[in-house]
């Protein structure tokens, strides 16, 4: 059950992140290559370059990709949603 579980998430997880990357302007296959992807989105949110290699520190890097993913969804979800509406407000909490 617990793999079962897993294969869900993993694929659920990267059909998100095909469909995210195909949204913001990136081809679709880079949401599948490892640090690719995190490079892809700290160069479409114009973050320091410095950002992608804090991904590497053991632990601490695990929290700042997820924060990388988390900045371009909200970038991207800021273009179709009006700010003035109550997802907007509670989305960055």
């Amino acid at each position: 059950m617990g793999w079962f579980l897993f294969i869900i998430g993993t694929l659920g997880w990267h059909i998100g992140m095909y469909g995210m990357f195909k949204k913001s302007g990136i081809e679709g296959w880079k949401a599948f290559v490892p640090f690719y992807n995190t490079w892809c989105i700290v160069k479409k949110i114009n973050l320091k370059q410095y950002w992608f290699w804090l991904q590497l520190i053991p632990i601490a890097g695990q929290f700042i990709t997820i924060s990388l993913f988390y900045c371009e969804f909200y970038s991207e979800t800021i273009n179709f949603i009006p700010s003035n509406s109550l997802i907007m407000t509670c989305l960055p909490l």
